[in-house]
């Protein structure tokens, strides 16, 4: 499927935001160790807003490859058809919730693009803020197609 591929294209982006971002911030540390005035304060920034592309970009691949962290001590007590009940109603909390982080991201980052909103240090934050809407949306995709399996198990 082609959101597959667009998937594990941002997942690729944030892996390698997740393997070059401890070389950028020991670079930034030992340059402020060496000149502490030599490097602007935005270095700072720009770790903090790498780290939206590490949590946005791959959220929805997680969902997808069922990587994300559950807590199974409690649902075992169930017999198995109140327990699918139970994870249908889970999803279905966790996709309503999903639905109102995508749009309160897209208004964010909307807001952050229309005000050409910056960082304390200057930093442009409305270009990193793009991650947040398309990490959140293709997140909700996976959940709708994660809710959508469990719906046709649950006839099963």
């Amino acid at each position: 499927m082609k959101i597959d591929r667009i998937s594990d294209m941002l997942l690729t982006v944030a892996g390698l935001t997740c393997i070059s971002l401890p070389i950028i911030i020991l670079i930034f540390v030992t340059i402020r160790w060496q000149y502490p005035h030599g490097i602007p304060l935005w270095s700072e920034d720009i770790c903090q807003m790498l780290l939206w592309f590490i949590t946005y970009l791959a959220a929805g691949y997680v969902i997808r490859v069922d990587g994300h962290v559950r807590v199974n001590v409690f649902l075992e007590k169930f017999p198995s058809k109140i327990r699918k009940y139970i994870e249908l109603a889970t999803s279905a909390v966790c996709l309503i919730t999903g639905l109102l982080a995508a749009l309160a991201g897209t208004r964010a980052a909307a807001v952050a693009w229309l005000e050409h909103r910056k960082t304390f240090n200057d930093l442009p934050e409305y270009l990193f803020a793009v991650v947040i809407p398309i990490g959140l949306i293709l997140m909700v995709f996976e959940m709708i197609r994660l809710f959508r399996a469990q719906i046709k198990r649950k006839g099963d």
